[in-house]
């Protein structure tokens, strides 16, 4: 099919776009003035100045000036792309400045929280949820957009680990529902808590695009099972809107925190297989997303029915 011809004002469009992506890119350079090298959480765009998000390690009782996993990890793909489009290679440089092989408890899936000061991890929690989700994301987003290259290799073996370790440590049934399948956060001390949220149904498209393109099936199977849990979740409330987090009992009928072993939840846990905890119901995008990733993968009908 012939693409369809720039006009004036799409040319004009797009030169005000390349402008600006140089304007912001310079203006984010000072974000990497750290001692690890790592980007700051918070930069004053008119004086430079840096700014420090400060997490307290509820093991130690220590404050840090820190920044996530999340935060960190979504710049080596927008910057190595921004040195692509403007031919700036100190883009590219700056990129893979966060790549560190710290020992998470399970290979590959890494904290949430890192040392601004050192570059290393504050915490051994893990999961896909809020904090994480994007750097893994942008892992097989790296090595599809740059399969040559040893940035795009490193993200691509990096994320074939941390898919396995996912696989086998913390995709969970919940008790008495094996028709779901969750995948469990952990704490900072590294237990796992039985509790998925929202940000963690886009790890279904994403598992399934990794363990297509890495020809892993047992990471394209999970990748399908994720956004079909996720409907299910959506589909049983009257809004049609699913939770934002939610926990469940695990295969031997236990509940991470004591408190959450009541009779409400007991029933709820019974009856769905979760429950949520803090009642908050959203229209966020990760289950849509992974479904439309499943639907585009597979080619299933099933998927478009969906809703």
């Amino acid at each position: 099919m012939a693409m369809p011809q720039q006009g004036p004002t799409t040319k004009a469009i797009s030169g005000i776009f390349y402008l600006k992506q140089n304007i912001l890119g310079d203006k984010l350079k000072p974000q990497f003035d750290t001692p690890s090298g790592l980007p700051a959480t918070y930069l004053n765009f008119t004086t430079n100045e840096l700014a420090h998000a400060q997490f307290v390690n509820p093991l130690n009782n220590v404050t840090y000036n820190s920044t996530n996993t999340e935060i960190a990890g979504t710049i080596i793909l927008d910057f190595r792309r921004l040195s692509d489009l403007t031919g700036d290679e100190s883009f590219r440089l700056l990129s893979p400045g966060w790549l560190i092989n710290p020992p998470p408890i399970y290979p590959g899936l890494v904290g949430s929280e890192l040392d601004i000061e050192t570059g290393n991890y504050l915490t051994i929690d893990f999961g896909w949820n809020g904090g994480i989700d994007s750097f893994f994301e942008y892992l097989i987003k790296m090595y599809y957009y740059n399969s040559i290259d040893i940035t795009g290799n490193t993200c691509k073996d990096f994320c074939a680990t941390a898919a396995q370790s996912i696989v086998k440590h913390i995709a969970l049934h919940p008790h008495g529902h094996p028709e779901l399948t969750f995948i469990s956060q952990g704490d900072v001390a590294g237990n796992l808590e039985w509790q998925m949220d929202d940000y963690s149904c886009f790890a279904g498209g994403n598992l399934l695009l990794g363990g297509t393109l890495l020809d892993l099936p047992e990471i394209r199977d999970l990748g399908l099972a994720v956004p079909d849990t996720c409907h299910l979740l959506c589909n049983n409330t009257a809004s049609g809107l699913g939770p934002l987090s939610w926990t469940w009992y695990n295969r031997s009928n236990q509940a991470y925190d004591p408190s959450n072993d009541n009779d409400d939840y007991r029933k709820e846990g019974a009856e769905f297989g979760y429950f949520s905890i803090n009642g908050y119901y959203t229209s966020f995008l990760e289950t849509i997303e992974s479904i439309f990733y499943s639907c585009r993968i597979t080619g299933g009908h099933r998927w478009l029915e969906y809703n």
